[in-house]
């Protein structure tokens, strides 16, 4: 139930809000295992993302760009090893304080029985209706719902029912950029995007991330030559980091993903 929605918060931790200095992430020899005791998935893994900086994660399916990206969003805990935000310790900090700071936009994210208006007032329950048109502007979809019978009090049926799989992507894109956090993780944000409406929202997220810290998370190589650093996964490790240009001299896994992917363009 919508009513039912709330944040999940440890009462024994931090609840005061917390002033980033830098917001800088930070992973030192992190273990991951799924809880399965006789394989572990990433293995001892450091790293460290700057505020501020433009950072995409590539490789495979399954390689494991997500689950880090969920380890860093606090969605899992970590086995062995120490996460920061900033200086403190993710386990010093509620669950409340870090959502504060961190979105992400998940591949297949969530939406309740509810109207649009109700799923967009999630991220915060101060927006104007203008604020939530402006919001489904910037992601192309003012449109779309402005055609609809009943505008922001459609209802959108059990998990989006009704909206195709680009709609919810932008929906969702939309309650994150209600929530304007500082750290942003974005998982596969084109996917199922005609090309136009890929170059207009890939637009939008890069002026909109402007200052603030970006994870991408991707199989499409459009426009990496922009970021500050690209980690390459592979099997749950990092193999290779760097500028596109840097990866692409070492002439490893990243430029084999690229010229795939070059060739199926």
């Amino acid at each position: 139930q919508l009513e039912d929605y709330h944040v999940l918060r440890n009462e024994d931790k931090t609840e005061t809000d917390i002033q980033l200095e830098k917001g800088d992430i930070t992973l030192k020899n992190v273990s991951f295992s799924y809880h399965q005791k006789e394989k572990t998935f990433i293995e001892d893994l450091t790293l460290n993302i700057k505020y501020g900086s433009k950072v995409a994660f590539v490789g495979l399916s399954g390689s494991g760009k997500t689950t880090v990206a969920k380890l860093i969003m606090n969605l899992w805990s970590e086995d062995k090893g120490e996460r920061y935000l900033d200086q403190h310790n993710y386990h010093d900090l509620s669950q409340e304080v870090l959502w504060r700071h961190i979105g992400m936009l998940e591949q297949k994210p969530y939406f309740f029985n509810a109207s649009i208006r109700e799923n967009l007032s999630l991220a915060t329950s101060l927006a104007s209706d203008d604020e939530l048109w402006k919001a489904l502007e910037n992601v192309k979809l003012e449109k779309k719902v402005r055609g609809l019978k009943n505008g922001l009090d459609e209802v959108l049926g059990e998990n989006g029912a009704g909206l195709s799989g680009g709609e919810k992507t932008r929906l969702a894109l939309a309650r994150l950029v209600l929530r304007n956090p500082s750290i942003l993780i974005l998982d596969e944000p084109y996917r199922g995007l005609d090309e136009k409406t890929k170059n207009d929202v890939s637009t939008f997220i890069q002026e909109w991330s402007k200052g603030k810290t970006q994870i991408l998370i991707t199989h499409e190589f459009n426009h990496l030559e922009d970021y500050d650093i690209i980690y390459t996964f592979k099997a749950g490790s990092i193999i290779e980091f760097g500028t596109h240009d840097e990866l692409m001299s070492l002439g490893g896994e990243y430029q084999k993903f690229y010229d795939l992917n070059k060739i199926r363009i």
